[in-house]
């Protein structure tokens, strides 16, 4: 059985910026396009996300990966994508939170139906 790899790749850098964490895992939960993955990178963190925000995304699609060092945004972004399998990267910033509707908005985009996604901000 083959599994279809996931549309979105979604980059995470984690940086103790709690409640941010869980409030934008719970924004993915909500998503009405749920073909992505999440790939937390703990960024130089010295301590662990909180495991409430991260069992907010089911096992399969959340891989946290970890860097011992801050890498930047530049950086932690490429190491990241290294462990991707999206067909598109999404670099959120870890204050914005994504409309039910975003993910959608983006393969409207992609196939050339324009409809511009939303994101608020704290």
């Amino acid at each position: 059985m083959t599994v279809k790899p996931p549309f979105f790749s979604i980059l995470i850098l984690f940086w103790p910026s709690e409640p941010y964490l869980q409030r934008f895992m719970q924004a993915l939960q909500a998503q009405t396009f749920q073909a992505y993955e999440v790939i937390l990178l703990t960024n130089g963190a010295k301590q662990a996300p909180d495991s409430a925000a991260l069992d907010l995304i089911p096992d399969a699609k959340l891989k946290v990966v970890h860097s011992r060092t801050n890498l930047g945004f530049a950086g932690g972004n490429n190491l990241a994508a290294r462990e991707a399998c999206g067909e598109y990267l999404v670099l959120p910033n870890s204050v914005a939170f994504p409309e039910p509707v975003c993910h959608r908005a983006g393969v409207a985009v992609e196939q050339h139906q324009i409809v511009p996604p939303s994101i608020t901000s704290s």
